[in-house]
C-alpha cells in the first residue's frame, strides 16, 4: 500500500494542502516536510497515523482501548480560526483498489470545494462522506477486513511528541508498545505497534527470539578434532532467521559506521546480547548512545514490522514494502548522523514509502545529496516544493554551523600548525577565502612575472607566499575556509603578535563581509601584523561589482568548455544564463539550483553544493549527467595553459598585487 496524494483544509493553521506523492519505477521517493514551527508538519503525520489506525481497527481488536475510539478527535478544535468547516482527505493505493481516507467537521460547502477535490475515479464518493449529515464524520471508503493491508504491508507512525500530547490527540484511545509484547498471532491480534513513541522493550524482545531461532538453525560437527558449525538448510523459516539477523546486523553496522556482529551471550550474564566491533565489546544495546540507540530502534522496529507482515519471508530489506511516517526525524541526533548516516538507512528501505518532518538543515543537504532528485521536499502549509538550498532555516543555520567554536578552531589549529612548521619563514602570508583562490592568484603572479616586464620590475623584490591549501581529506594542508571563517580567523591571530606579515583576502560578493574586511584604505589593519581586504573590483566589473575572484576572466573565458576524465565536456556556467525557475535562456539545461539564476545575477555556477547542471532532454533519465564543471577542474586547466586566458584579464589580477604590494611596503 502506498499513498497517492493527500488534501488537508482548513485544519489548524493549514489552510489548503494539496499534495501528489512520486514515484519512480513502481517505487515511491521519500518526501522530507519542512516548515517553520506551527505550520503543521505534526498535524499531516497525525492524519497519516489515523488512517492507519482506522485501517488496523477494522480487522484487528487489540488496536484500540474501546471499539469505535478514534487517534485523532473529530471537532471544531482542529478548524481554523474563522472558518467554519475544515476537512482531510488521503488517496491510497492497495493492490487494484482505492482506499480513502476522510475526516471532516462542520457543514462542508461542497460547491465551493469542489476544485479541491481529488481527480480520481471516486470523487463521487468523496463527495458523499464529506456531504453527511453528521457535522463530524470520519470513514475509510472502500476498505474490507479481508483485503486489509496490514496483513503484508508496515504502516507505521513515529511520533515527535513525549510527554506533551497535541489538542487532537485522543490518548486514552491506543494501545501502544507494551500491548504488543506478547501478542500471539491469532484472529483479530495485531502483533505490532501502530502508534510508536518508544520500541527499545520489545525490539529488544524481539532480537533475543530472533538470534534464538538463528541459533536453532546451526549444527555443531567435529572435523579433525575442532568443532565446527553449519547452518540446517532443512530447517525452513528457522534458517529465514539468520538473514534477517543478517539485515540487523547491515542497520546497526551502518549507524555504528564499522562492520560488527550482534552476540547472544548466556541467560546468565549481564546482558542477553552485546555487539562485537573492530575495537571490543559494546556489552549491551543499551550501551548504545543515545542518538545511537534512536537510530537504532527506529530502523528496526521497520525491519521488526516487515518480519511480521511478511512472516518472516525477508530475503532483502528491499522485500519490505508499506508506509512509514516520522515525525521531527532529526531529534537528539548529531551532525554525521543526521548528514550521512540517516540517508543511507533510508536507502536500505527503497519499498517503504517515507513521510518525514524536520528541522534539520544538515538532514535536508544530506538527503539531496544522497537521493538528489529522487526525493521530494516540500514546506508546509502550503504543500510547495522547495530547493533545499533556498529553504531560509537551512541557510540561517547552515551559516551558524560554520560560525561555531569547533569550526574555527579546527581552522585556527591547522593554520598554527602550518605556521609552527614554516616558523623559520618570514615572508608574508596570503589567505585566500577559497580554496581554488590562491591558485588563480599564484597562476596569475607568475604568468606576470614572465610576460610583463614592467610589472615584473616593478615587484622583483617583493617576496610573499601563498597558503596553499585545499579541503579534500587527503591534502597535506586540509582547510575548508568559507567568508565568516576568514574573518574570524582575522580577529583571533590579530590578538596576538605574528612573527610574519597574515593578509587575509576574501570575495566581493557580500556587502556585509565586505564591510568587515576593508576599511579606508581599502585593507583593513587589524595589528599585530594581521590585515585583511577583499578582491577589488576590475574595470570590466564595475557594473556587477559583486563578484568572486573567477570574475577576473571574461565572461567567455569563464564559459570555456573542456573534456574531463569520463570524456564529457563540461564548463563553468553563470546565473544570467538562467531565468528564474532554473531553465537556459536557450532551453537547454536546467539549474538544480534556481535560487542562484535570474538574468540580474552573476555567480558562477559550478556544479557543486547543489548547482548541477543536467540537459532538459535527459530530465527524465535515473542517471543524469552533470554538465558543470567544479571551480577546482576550472583552476587546474587554467593552471595547465589548457584554457587560454587573454592578457587583458591577467591584467585585472595586478589590482590584487597592487594592495598586496601597499600593505608589505607601508606597514
Amino acid at each position: 500500500m502506498y499513498l497517492e496524494d493527500i488534501n488537508i483544509r482548513n485544519i489548524g493553521p493549514i489552510d489548503s494542502f494539496n499534495y501528489k506523492f512520486k514515484f519512480k519505477d513502481n517505487k515511491p521517493l521519500p518526501v522530507v516536510i519542512i516548515g517553520k514551527n506551527g505550520k503543521g508538519k505534526t498535524i499531516l503525520t497525525s492524519y497519516i497515523g489515523d488512517f492507519f489506525i482506522e485501517i488496523a481497527k477494522m480487522a484487528y481488536d487489540n488496536v484500540v482501548e474501546n471499539p469505535g475510539a478514534y487517534f485523532r478527535v473529530v471537532g471544531g478544535t482542529n478548524v481554523r480560526n474563522g472558518v467554519s468547516y475544515g476537512y482531510s482527505v488521503i488517496n491510497s493505493r492497495h493492490n487494484d483498489k482505492n482506499l480513502i481516507y476522510c475526516e471532516k467537521t462542520g457543514k462542508v460547502d461542497i460547491e465551493r470545494e469542489k476544485l479541491n477535490f481529488l481527480n480520481h475515479l471516486k470523487k463521487d464518493q468523496i463527495t458523499g462522506a464529506l456531504n453527511n449529515s453528521n457535522d463530524n464524520y470520519k470513514e475509510v471508503l472502500n476498505l474490507t477486513e479481508k483485503d486489509n493491508p496490514l496483513n503484508d504491508n508496515v504502516m507505521t507512525l513515529f511520533t515527535s511528541y513525549r510527554n506533551e500530547k497535541p489538542n487532537w490527540m485522543n490518548d486514552n484511545a491506543i494501545k501502544y508498545n507494551s500491548e504488543y509484547l506478547l501478542a500471539e498471532k491469532i484472529n483479530r491480534k495485531l502483533n505490532r505497534e501502530i502508534i510508536v513513541e518508544h520500541s527499545e522493550e520489545i525490539n529488544e524482545f524481539w532480537l533475543e527470539r530472533l538470534m534464538s531461532d538463528a541459533m536453532s538453525s546451526i549444527t555443531p560437527y567435529i572435523d579433525n578434532n575442532q568443532v565446527k558449525f553449519m547452518i540446517d538448510k532443512n530447517i525452513g523459516i528457522l534458517t529465514q532467521n539468520t538473514t534477517i539477523l543478517a539485515n540487523v546486523e547491515t542497520i546497526l553496522s551502518k549507524i555504528l559506521r564499522e562492520n560488527v556482529k550482534l552476540i547472544l551471550n548466556n541467560r546468565n550474564s549481564g546482558s542477553r546480547i552485546s555487539i562485537k566491533t573492530s575495537h571490543g565489546i559494546i556489552p549491551s544495546i543499551k550501551h548504545l548512545s543515545l542518538g545511537e540507540s534512536i537510530l537504532f530502534n527506529l530502523f528496526i522496529t521497520i525491519l521488526r514490522h516487515g518480519d511480521e507482515a511478511l512472516n518472516g519471508r525477508i530475503n532483502d530489506l528491499k522485500n519490505i514494502k508499506g508506509i512509514v511516517a516520522i515525525d521531527e526525524i532529526d531529534m537528539h541526533l548529531d551532525t554525521d548522523m543526521q548528514y550521512i548516516i540517516l540517508p543511507e538507512l533510508i536507502s536500505l528501505f527503497p519499498g517503504i514509502q517515507f513521510i518525514i518532518t524536520s528541522h534539520s538543515p544538515l538532514f535536508l543537504l544530506g538527503m539531496n545529496e544522497k537521493f538528489n532528485t529522487n526525493c521530494d521536499f516540500i514546506e508546509m502549509p502550503t504543500g510547495e516544493n522547495v530547493n533545499v538550498e533556498n529553504f531560509e532555516e537551512f541557510l540561517n543555520a547552515y551559516n551558524c554551523i560554520k560560525k561555531t567554536n569547533k569550526y574555527n578552531s579546527e581552522v585556527k589549529d591547522s593554520l598554527n600548525k602550518y605556521l609552527l612548521d614554516n616558523s623559520s619563514n618570514n615572508k608574508p602570508l596570503i589567505i585566500t577565502e577559497g580554496e581554488t583562490d590562491w591558485i588563480h592568484m599564484k597562476n596569475a603572479y607568475e604568468k606576470l612575472m614572465n610576460t610583463d616586464k614592467e610589472f615584473a620590475e616593478k615587484y622583483e623584490s617583493l617576496e610573499f607566499e601563498f597558503l596553499e591549501y585545499c579541503s579534500s581529506p587527503n591534502a597535506i594542508l586540509q582547510i575548508q575556509m568559507g567568508d565568516s571563517n576568514l574573518y574570524n580567523m582575522c580577529d583571533s591571530f590579530s590578538r596576538i603578535p605574528q612573527g610574519r606579515k597574515m593578509i587575509f583576502i576574501g570575495d566581493n560578493d557580500k556587502e556585509k563581509i565586505k564591510n568587515k574586511l576593508n576599511d579606508s584604505n581599502n585593507y583593513k589593519k587589524w595589528g599585530n601584523n594581521v590585515f585583511s581586504l577583499t578582491i577589488p573590483v576590475p574595470d570590466t566589473r564595475i557594473e556587477t561589482p559583486n563578484i568572486s575572484i573567477e570574475h577576473y576572466y571574461s565572461d567567455s573565458e569563464i564559459k570555456t568548455s573542456k573534456k574531463c576524465s569520463d570524456n564529457k565536456n563540461r564548463r563553468l556556467f553563470m546565473g544570467n544564463e538562467f531565468n528564474q525557475d532554473g531553465f537556459s535562456t536557450d532551453g537547454i539545461y536546467w539549474c538544480q539550483n534556481d535560487g542562484k539564476c535570474g538574468l540580474d545575477k552573476i555567480c558562477v555556477l559550478d556544479g557543486e553544493d547543489g548547482t548541477r547542471i543536467y540537459k532538459v532532454a535527459e530530465a527524465s533519465k535515473e542517471q543524469k549527467t552533470n554538465y558543470a564543471l567544479s571551480k577546482k577542474d576550472f583552476a587546474s586547466f587554467i593552471q595547465a595553459d589548457k584554457i587560454k586566458i587573454s592578457k587583458e584579464s591577467y591584467n585585472n589580477f595586478k589590482l590584487i598585487f597592487e594592495k598586496i604590494a601597499e600593505i608589505i611596503n607601508n606597514n
